[in-house]
């Protein structure tokens, strides 16, 4: 049992943050909200013991996601669309029902589903959104590419004596992969992934500001306005743009953006394919940006 004097002096005023900008944000200022998670966060750093917190390290959060990728190979969000039984979800991914039921606990005790009764399990916001292939797409491609490299950067930089990886074709990456390749030329020879890292560059932003947004960027007035070059001229360029996601919203968003002139998608071909699929009408090239920028002067 703790005694009084362990406790950190800092609780205090943390709680004190918690309350007012609780009281901010519960009457209407949603700018408070990230102040609100920071106070959270740092009341949770407060209150952990430290071997709480490395027990979280060491084996709640890798755990964690290998039962939400496991269960994204299964569907299994998909299927927790509303309360189910554990038993239903085996049933409905034709998995054990042990396993099934392991993952779920899991899951249910890291907040990522809910556990309403013994095997009752409902779906969270975050289920939720690992049910859409754009969010899902971010924890897969994660795992298939930066996961594995990042799992052994400390082995490779013990290796370097602690140098600074500055070689893009000798590094971190080639050392993980055992491989000469690039990150993007290995990606291409990984069937789905470069469709999953499209996937998951389309939905980056989504619940996040665009930059093109009102109050974000002045778009108009920096871009636009007093923009006097002809239709046929270059006037906006998507450097490595993915699928053609950012040029679809900026044409929406802002109209009078493509009056002013053309707007340039370049990506490596694979993606440009992609990109010729779903939006034909965006005019799109060839480009590896590792070399010369063949348009000058446009943005």
């Amino acid at each position: 049992m703790s005694s009084h004097s362990s406790i950190d002096p800092s609780i205090g005023a943390i709680l004190n943050g918690i309350t007012t900008s609780g009281r901010a944000y519960l009457g209407g200022q949603e700018s408070v909200r990230s102040t609100l998670i920071s106070h959270a966060r740092s009341l949770i750093g407060a209150l952990e013991r430290p071997n709480e917190t490395l027990t979280w390290l060491a084996w709640a959060e890798p755990t964690r996601r290998a039962a939400i990728h496991t269960a994204l190979q299964l569907g299994l969000f998909n299927i927790l669309s509303s309360p189910r039984s554990a038993d239903e979800i085996a049933r409905a991914t034709r998995a054990s029902p042990v396993l099934i039921q392991r993952i779920l606990r899991h899951l249910a005790a890291t907040a990522i589903v809910l556990e309403l009764e013994p095997s009752i399990y409902a779906p969270t916001p975050v289920s939720r959104a690992l049910a859409k292939p754009r969010s899902a797409a971010a924890l897969k491609y994660c795992d298939a590419l930066p996961g594995p490299v990042l799992a052994r950067l400390p082995a490779y930089l013990a290796q370097t004596e602690y140098r600074n990886p500055s070689n893009p074709i000798d590094g971190p990456f080639q050392h993980a992969m055992q491989t000469p390749e690039t990150p993007w030329s290995w990606a291409r020879s990984q069937p789905g992934l470069g469709e999953t890292f499209a996937l998951h560059m389309s939905g980056y932003h989504e619940e996040r500001p665009s930059w093109m947004d009102p109050g974000f960027y002045p778009v108009e007035e920096r871009l636009i306005k007093g923009c006097k070059q002809g239709e046929q001229e270059v006037f906006l360029v998507d450097v490595g743009g993915s699928v053609g996601h950012d040029i679809e919203e900026l044409m929406v968003k802002c109209p009078a953006a493509s009056k002013n002139g053309r707007l340039v998608l370049q990506e490596i071909p694979a993606m440009i394919a992609q990109a010729k699929q779903q939006r034909p009408h965006l005019e799109s090239e060839i480009h590896d940006f590792f070399g010369p920028q063949p348009i000058k002067g446009k943005l």
